[in-house]
């Protein structure tokens, strides 16, 4: 396994890749999008003709989907998914879609080709289960993953933390990504150094070592998430106060102005450390 590759699983318009290519990793990015796809190209030109970079286009998804994947392109452009209940999600929280047809995209073949990561970020809406599928089935674990937690079923988070015990990590952190939007942070590099980055919008933020969070239990992150999910029943996808008359319109509007809807969007992030 290199110790110097990360996977960008939805690669959006870059804001990760920009931050690992920082800190001197070499970067496989994945996008289905295909006009991100272009404008990643474009920005990072002279990173994939460095071969820093490799994007690979198309749509992640199991072979039982077929060859020709339905994905439905958002106005919310970290919304994409190929997921059709995340379309019905979205269209209920006022984001319209519009489908495409994209070929599919093998991430067992990719994994294949291009060797297991050191870190692996998961943020592709309807696909994550699929991956950990594929990362289990392969035998070789990367030293950090993240993957964006649930924020609606607290059953459905225990077992996503649970997934990732079974794959062999055995450190956590809920990490939130809405509060480094914009910030300029010293981050470590693979030569030992530090440069300063600036963390774009719809970003997922550090990760490893550049993160000043403690490092948690199995049980000790399902306790945080507990008082995570304490927010998100008031102001989350489903919370009652969307229901009421006058309240409810204001946390909708407020949901639909935010970059992140309230209480802001967490990430699950997993170490095999002892």
């Amino acid at each position: 396994m290199p110790d110097d590759l990360i996977y960008d699983v939805g690669q959006h318009r870059g804001e990760d890749t920009a931050y690992y290519l920082a800190k001197g990793f070499r970067v496989v990015a994945f996008e289905a999008n295909p006009d991100l796809v272009e404008a990643c190209a474009r920005r990072f030109s002279r990173e994939i003709d460095d071969g820093r970079l490799t994007i690979e286009s198309g749509a992640i998804a199991p072979p039982d989907a077929g060859e020709a994947v339905t994905f439905y392109r958002n106005e919310m452009t970290v919304w994409g998914t190929t997921s059709p209940d995340w379309q019905e999600r979205n269209q209920k929280l006022g984001r319209q879609s519009g489908a495409i047809t994209l070929p599919r995209l093998d991430f067992a073949e990719a994994l294949r080709r291009h060797q297991a990561p050191y870190f692996l970020k998961i943020d592709v809406e309807g696909a994550d289960h699929h991956i950990l599928d594929v990362i289990a089935s392969s035998g070789v674990t990367p030293e950090h993953i993240s993957i964006e937690s649930e924020k609606v079923d607290f059953d459905v988070l225990v077992e996503e933390v649970d997934r990732l015990v079974s794959l062999g990590y055995r450190r956590f952190r809920a990490v939130q990504q809405a509060n480094v939007v914009g910030r300029r942070l010293p981050v470590r590099t693979l030569g030992g150094g530090t440069v300063v980055h600036r963390f774009e919008r719809h970003g997922s933020g550090p990760f490893g070592d550049d993160l000043d969070q403690p490092w948690l239990s199995r049980d000790a992150v399902i306790e945080d998430y507990r008082r995570i999910f304490r927010l998100y029943r008031l102001f989350g996808d489903k919370s009652f106060l969307r229901n009421l008359p006058v309240i409810g319109q204001f946390v909708r509007l407020g949901s639909h102005f935010r970059p992140y809807p309230l209480p802001g969007w967490y990430d699950t992030h997993a170490w095999r450390g002892a």
